[in-house]
């Protein structure tokens, strides 16, 4: 019976482990699109600028 506890308790582990991975990838993903966002952002405004000037 208490192979089934251990075995029960090691799947809800790895079950936070893999969640927690996900939210951190999910995380760095979003962070990396919203630098690259930016960038384009501030990209297309420097062109803007040249275009105007």
């Amino acid at each position: 019976m208490s192979v089934f506890i251990y075995a029960f308790i090691g799947l809800i582990l790895i079950e936070e482990l893999v969640v927690a991975g996900l939210k951190r990838y999910i995380n760095g993903a979003f962070r990396i699109e919203s630098y690259f966002l930016r960038l384009y952002r501030t990209y297309k405004v420097r062109a803007d600028l040249k275009k105007v000037s």
